[in-house]
């Protein structure tokens, strides 16, 4: 189990990196604050404008975003 810190997430959403692999791809049981979601749904324009990602794709690649 890992404990995911939104900035850690949002970067790691931002920018391909070692701890996007093990948040995005791992098997691991993530734990993330209550207010996770809505800071990720507040940057979302942002994280998408920075890697460039349409909204389907960052849906698919963190279950973290809502569809």
């Amino acid at each position: 189990m890992i404990v995911v810190d939104t900035n850690v997430l949002i970067s790691a959403l931002i920018k391909g990196s070692v701890t996007r692999r093990v948040i995005v791809e791992s098997n691991l049981e993530l734990m993330y604050p209550e207010h996770l979601l809505k800071e990720v749904e507040k940057y979302e324009g942002y994280i998408l404008k920075k890697n460039k990602y349409c909204y389907q794709s960052l849906c698919d690649q963190c279950p973290y975003v809502r569809h």
